[in-house]
């Protein structure tokens, strides 16, 4: 499963992200409706901030559990990362850090990402 989109942040600046997640689905659980269900996902998200020779990009570790609601016709994905600071590059090589952070897709495929914690960016 792959999430995508535009990031606006103090700490990134106006960059793009991916998300290729892995959903387990021999891990899985009725969510309670009709055809909902939640799984268990784990993946890398990047931001990149910049582009060609000077792009700085931010790597995410991501695991969490990935749902999926008909009604809304729509999934997420509610995960903790951890910042992977020796694939990381650019202004964000070797940064450090923990948190959490929810994606959101719609039917349209608009993706949406809310980011809570910390990264500390190496001097």
């Amino acid at each position: 499963m792959e999430f995508s989109g535009k990031l606006i942040s103090t700490l990134a600046g106006n960059s793009s992200w991916t998300a290729d997640i892995t959903v387990n689905i021999d891990d899985c659980t009725n969510s309670g409706t009709a055809g909902g269900f939640c799984c268990n996902g784990d993946g890398v998200l990047n931001a990149t901030s910049g582009s060609g020779a000077s792009a700085s990009v931010l790597s995410l570790s991501v695991t969490g559990p990935i749902c999926v609601d008909p009604f809304a016709q729509a999934s997420s994905l509610e995960s903790n990362y951890s910042v992977l600071g020796a694939t990381s590059s650019g202004k964000f090589a070797n940064a450090a850090g923990t948190g959490q952070f929810n994606i959101y897709s719609d039917s349209s495929g608009n993706s949406y990402l809310a980011v809570l914690g910390e990264i500390q960016l190496a001097p």
